[in-house]
């Protein structure tokens, strides 16, 4: 199997790592960001990766914890405290980093969905950025999985059956 990390909106990633047995190799998981947020981080990855986070960053409210970087705002969803989102946050940050660094962005899987209902300018970004593995996961039918699937369905519909698709990620990996 080759290298990979991923880059998500959401923490739809961390099953693909589980099912390779796999460290995570991202931080982008356990998290949510807004589409428009991901899309701004996707356009200047390192900008955003080159903060070590701190509670300055942080904050918590009804939606959970919550992390600015600049502009961009990261829910971290299945943690239990800000300080744990530190840590595995700047730890696995580093990690992408470093894989970056010794693998370009080739191996990189970018994923965004329509789960959080982004707006059609945030779809036609997406599709302009420079990755070479890049997913969009959506219900019509210029979107990601569509014609494999051969009918709409959702991000939604597609994250609760993930494990049916994951292997099919492999293949972005062909030549």
């Amino acid at each position: 199997m080759v290298d990979f990390a991923i880059i998500s909106n959401n923490c739809w990633g961390y099953q693909l790592y589980k099912n390779h047995n796999m460290r995570y190799n991202t931080p982008f998981v356990g998290l949510y960001i807004e589409p428009d947020d991901y899309i701004r981080l996707l356009f200047d990855p390192f900008k955003y990766l080159s903060v070590n986070l701190s509670e300055k960053h942080f904050k918590i409210n009804r939606v959970g914890i919550i992390c600015t970087i600049y502009d961009v705002e990261i829910v971290f969803l299945h943690y239990d405290n800000i300080c744990e989102a530190i840590l595995k946050w700047n730890r696995r940050r580093l990690r992408l980093l470093k894989f970056i660094n010794n693998h370009g962005t080739d191996n990189l899987i970018v994923k965004f969905c329509d789960k959080d209902n982004p707006t059609d300018n945030a779809i036609n970004l997406f599709y302009t950025l420079p990755y070479k593995r890049k997913i969009f996961i959506g219900n019509k039918a210029r979107d990601g999985l569509y014609k494999y699937f051969k009918f709409p369905i959702s991000g939604n519909k597609l994250f609760n059956v993930r494990v049916c698709y994951y292997l099919s990620y492999k293949n972005l990996f062909k030549n």
